[in-house]
């Protein structure tokens, strides 16, 4: 199993280690802790390689160009980053398995190589083959790689508990992304519809669709009700921002021609 580890979650976590009066750790110890994250998340997974992403920390993700109703991240601006965030991030890029991501975000790096060992897969064993054969796994804490079909990991921290390794079916993945697209991001200050939140009943509707198509007709149908003529601008921004890549430029789209099902959905 090779391990693709979502590392810009550990210059957050790792560099901002104290100690119980409030200041930062030494640098050993807090080498020392990376080093151990690292060998639990691939122990956890029963890793035999792996790969360790980092988003390169500028403006170039082409996010920031997409987002016109809200600024991208805007709200994180006025945050500093924690105090042994730069030191952490070159240890793991220098001397640890890890690779910079440019123009994009390291989750769609990762997304990108689940994506291209899935193919892989089912071009080899078929569809029926996958789950069986499939030997990477997202390595994360970040929610929004669940959009992501295949093996997935999260480590414990920041009140999160440990979940071992689990199975995401496409049709989940996709759920989760048409579900983002009613309820926004606010960790990433992406809207979605106001008054939509995780306990809607419009998401409810969405554990009920079979097909994408038919989480399209509900999602797009809330659009039109809510933004009117604005409805596809508002949806294919949002889109943009919430879907990660399966391959290189993979920006979303209105898939085919469904723009026509727009109005097919009831609002009961």
């Amino acid at each position: 199993m090779r391990a693709l580890i979502d590392c810009d979650i550990l210059c957050y976590e790792i560099g901002s280690a104290i100690d119980p009066e409030g200041y930062p750790l030494d640098w050993p110890l807090v080498r020392y802790r990376l080093n151990e994250r690292l060998t639990n998340i691939l122990e956890a997974v029963g890793a035999d390689s792996w790969q360790g992403y980092l988003t390169v920390p500028d403006r170039s993700n082409f996010r920031y160009e997409v987002a016109t109703i809200k600024p991208y991240k805007e709200h994180r601006k006025k945050k500093e980053k924690p105090f042994w965030y730069e030191a952490v991030y070159n240890f793991l890029l220098y001397h640890r398995n890890c690779v910079e991501i440019s123009g994009k975000e390291a989750d769609d790096a990762i997304s990108i190589e689940q994506w291209s060992n899935l193919n892989d897969v089912v071009r080899k064993y078929g569809p029926e083959g996958i789950r069986k054969h499939a030997d990477t796994i997202i390595c994360t804490r970040d929610k929004d790689l669940k959009i992501v079909p295949g093996w997935h990991y999260r480590w414990p921290g920041y009140f999160q508990d440990a979940q071992p390794p689990y199975w995401i079916t496409p049709l989940e993945g996709l759920r989760f992304f048409y579900k983002q697209l009613l309820t926004g991001d606010d960790a990433d200050n992406i809207p979605g519809i106001y008054t939509i939140g995780p306990k809607s009943a419009h998401l409810k509707k969405l554990d009920k669709c079979e097909t994408e198509l038919e989480m399209f007709k509900v999602v797009s149908h809330l659009y039109s009700k809510y933004f009117g003529s604005y409805w596809k601008l508002f949806l294919t921004e949002n889109g943009r921002l919430l879907w990660m890549m399966r391959k290189e430029d993979d920006y979303w789209t209105i898939p085919h021609d469904w723009e026509k099902y727009v109005d097919e959905a009831d609002d009961e």
